[in-house]
């Protein structure tokens, strides 16, 4: 019926929810699950109406968890659990149920979940380790970076235990792990809780054995990956038995690619204290993951390190590694593989960005690698994915207008650029570029508007297409309101203004209409 009309009888209808989950439900008892699913949707459809209720529902609803989840005893330690020997189908299905809804809970409600977050983590942390399912495993490592994030900004100073814990507790589960895709969600989880506190807090010796038991976990995921191409050449090994085999090492490979993400965020939050496991990633990985006949999985987590690298250490730490990290991304840039060729073109733009002198010498190659990659013909991608990567193709192409006008062909780059112009997928990218175009045509328009201004409709067309949409801000769109301004004060624009809008729609006039009145 809508949050309006519903509000009426939210107060009527939360209090008899509570009375039923104060009874004495039975073990077995299908209402629990029903109001489980009931606290998530009404949390859902509240939003912050709901927070005035959560001191009369959660002390109750903890209870009732508490059961569910058979937390340990007062005197058990913080992290590990008394858990049920014998839990049936029915009973694990209402711990997945029961934590689907406390995860929505502590995002939604955010920061003010913040007092509940200590009895929260005491029943979510031990179903980290639930042997029994993993779903409820990989359920449990999701609820941790919200709360983080609860917590994050009311009490700053608790921040880096807690997520000192959670690493803990996730790279136990991760080392007893079997399930490839379970230990994906713990690393993923891992990644999101060092991107929630955004800053080093991590001594040496943190950073020293997180990284021995990220090479440990590549290690022991490229042995499975080993032995399952050794079983596949065994005569009696059957078809079906096959592609099982082949799941299994596609598995593996986005457990590394999620590897390299966390190594990522290391180097991001950690910068030179990761110089250490760069070295060993430099010297003992990306010479493997990068050879040709290796899949395009292993390349994307090649070309993920790769940007991470240069992105969040700088050439400066890394001042011998720039020209092999550069070679690869020029390579890799026409890779057949969206996904590749998306990682290495958009480590192009941010080497542009990065080393303002250093790029200058192979600023002719980087942008020939990009012109080959915007010939690359779709495949049997979906074109959302084929739309990504081409939109980070150009958006490197103008991260280098940007950066490195004074040093390379300036009209034709700027020409390729303004004719690949509005981006329509990459919502980031997007606006950096389309905000790039309205600076230039503010401060130095001449660069854009091409002999005799014949760029002038392409170039009021993508305006017209950008305002007010996704791929638009604010100050984008005042921006684009000065600059559409100072073409109604041009006294020769004036005179061939028809000529420069026929090519519009009636919709498209409306808007370029409304903003320059």
């Amino acid at each position: 019926m809508g949050k309006e009309i519903f509000m009426e009888y939210a107060p009527v209808l939360i209090e008899t929810m509570i009375v039923i989950q104060e009874s004495s439900l039975e073990q077995i008892d299908p209402q629990k699950s029903y109001l489980l699913s009931g606290w998530q949707r009404l949390c859902l459809t509240m939003g912050d109406d709901f927070v005035p209720y959560l001191a009369k529902i959660l002390p109750s609803l903890f209870k009732l968890l508490e059961n569910i989840f058979s937390e340990p005893k007062p005197e058990a330690d913080f992290v590990d659990s008394t858990k049920k020997e014998d839990i049936n189908t029915f009973e694990t299905e209402e711990v997945e149920v029961a934590l689907n809804m406390l995860s929505v809970l502590i995002d939604e409600m955010k920061e003010n979940f913040s007092p509940y977050v200590e009895i929260a983590t005491k029943l979510i942390l031990p179903l980290c380790n639930f042997t029994k399912n993993e779903s409820i495993r990989t359920a449990a490592s999701k609820c941790l970076p919200s709360l983080v994030s609860c917590v994050k900004n009311k009490e700053p100073q608790k921040v880096s235990n807690i997520v000192r814990l959670f690493l803990n507790v996730l790279w136990n589960s991760a080392s007893s792990e079997f399930e490839a895709e379970v230990i994906v969600d713990q690393i993923t989880s891992m990644k999101d809780c060092l991107n929630e506190v955004g800053v080093k807090f991590l001594a040496n010796e943190e950073i020293n054995e997180i990284s021995q038991n990220l090479i440990k976990l590549l290690m022991e995921s490229d042995k499975r990956k080993l032995e399952n191409e050794k079983y596949k050449t065994e005569e009696e090994v059957d078809e079906e038995e096959i592609e099982m085999l082949n799941e299994d090492t596609s598995s593996e490979e986005d457990l590394q690619v999620a590897i390299a993400e966390l190594i990522g965020v290391l180097f991001k939050t950690h910068k030179e204290m990761t110089l250490p496991l760069v070295e060993l990633l430099y010297t003992q990985v990306l010479s493997k993951v990068l050879q040709p006949a290796l899949s395009d999985k292993m390349h994307k987590f090649g070309i993920f390190l790769i940007d991470d690298m240069i992105e969040f250490l700088g050439l400066e730490l890394i001042p011998d590694k720039w020209p092999h990290l550069s070679e690869a991304l020029i390579k890799f840039s026409n890779d057949k593989s969206c996904p590749v060729r998306q990682a290495a073109v958009y480590g192009i733009g941010v080497l542009a960005e990065k080393s303002r002198e250093i790029f200058a010498q192979m600023a002719p190659q980087c942008i020939n690698a990009l012109y080959e990659s915007l010939k690359v013909p779709q495949g049997d991608e979906k074109n959302k994915v084929y739309g990504h990567c081409k939109d980070n193709t150009i958006s490197a192409l103008g991260k280098i207008i940007k950066s490195h006008h004074d040093k390379i062909n300036l009209t034709e780059v700027i020409q390729i650029w303004l004719n690949s112009l509005p981006l329509k997928f990459d919502k980031p990218e997007a606006k950096v570029q389309h905000e790039l175009l309205t600076d230039i045509l503010l401060n130095n328009g001449q660069l854009v508007m091409g002999a005799n201004g014949s760029n002038l409709p392409k170039i009021v067309k993508i305006l017209a297409e950008v305002i007010d949409t996704k791929f638009c801000t604010p100050e984008i769109k005042n921006k684009i309101i000065l600059v559409l301004n100072n073409f109604k004060a041009n006294t020769v624009i004036i005179e061939h203004w028809n000529e420069v809008t026929a090519g519009l729609d009636e919709k498209l006039k409306k808007k370029i209409e409304d903003c320059m009145k």
